[in-house]
């Protein structure tokens, strides 16, 4: 198929990359010597998780207000919880690794799977098709679609009904009612499964998330139960610039969940960059949706 941008997908390429260099080298050697003007945990913070017994957050049902979730502090935190979970991390500095310190809020989705209607809070997701407003215009784009296939012999828990209730729960957690005129981001993590991170520019309504999500992701263009290594989804050119980006990168099955490498992308789009193609490595499809515009603020 006709790329419809010349740049595509440098975040599948940075995933993979990060995968392959993980084969052949050291962890310390990989993730090199933190910069010095990234902090670690503070004093009171070492040695204590900070969250349950269980090492597993409250349950997103519980508020969509993400002041309300449990703090983490590290991926390797993260980890010790081995159930799908809703994140907000803090955009102030990219992860470098596991073990690098961030401001990180998450909650429980282990009572979403295979539920199609989820409740963030008091939020439930709505599939019906969005409606132009005096505020918003209704139009259709082409979503850039690419995948790298990751080879692996290492057998990792992987559920794709797990990834889908991830995705819903991502378009979820964006309400109609939220046209706020910001950019919007969230991230969703299932320890070594899967790891997804969505960016939505501020002049975009909630409602394109959930048109990629059903249309595109979970309606066939995506085999989310047979993923085998990154993929991401994007509304990005010079022409839109960053206000006008969304942009969902997904990295699931043959040793997935490389967060870190999600949020870096998700960082690159909230910055005006699009994800560019590696030659060779990707498959690239496209699929129409329905992106939902909204009027200057």
């Amino acid at each position: 198929m006709q790329a419809s941008h010349p740049h595509l997908l440098l975040a599948a390429g940075l995933i993979l990359s990060t995968i392959l260099a993980r084969a052949v080298l050291p962890e310390e050697e990989l993730l090199g010597t933190r910069p010095s003007d990234v902090k670690g945990p503070p004093a009171s913070l070492e040695g204590s998780s900070g969250f349950g017994q269980d090492n597993c957050p409250v349950p997103c049902n519980i508020s969509a207000n993400t002041e309300d979730w449990t703090p983490y502090h590290t991926v390797e935190q993260l980890d010790q919880c081995h159930e799908p979970m809703l994140l907000q991390i803090s955009a102030a500095q990219p992860l470098f690794g596991t073990s690098s310190f961030a401001s990180m809020r998450s909650c429980l989705l282990h009572a979403f799977s295979g539920n199609h209607d989820l409740e963030i809070g008091n939020q439930t997701m709505s599939s019906s098709r969005p409606e132009s407003t005096e505020e918003s215009k209704i139009v259709m784009a082409r979503l850039d679609v690419a995948t790298t296939r990751r080879e692996s012999k290492i057998r990792h828990r992987y559920n794709g009904r797990d990834v889908a209730a991830m995705l819903r729960a991502m378009a979820a957690f964006f309400p109609r009612s939220t046209e706020s005129h910001a950019e919007n981001v969230i991230f969703a993590y299932h320890g070594s499964a899967a790891a997804a991170g969505l960016y939505i520019g501020p002049r975009l309504g909630s409602s394109t998330v959930r048109s990629v999500v059903e249309e595109a992701v979970l309606g066939g263009v995506l085999d989310i139960e047979r993923l085998s290594g990154p993929a991401v989804f994007q509304l990005c050119s010079s022409e839109r610039g960053s206000p006008r980006t969304f942009g969902l990168a997904i990295d699931g099955g043959g040793g997935g969940g490389d967060l870190p490498s999600i949020h870096r992308t998700v960082l690159e789009w909230g910055s005006g960059t699009c994800a560019v193609r590696i030659p060779g490595s990707l498959v690239q499809q496209s699929s129409r949706i329905h992106v939902t515009e909204l009027s200057a603020a």
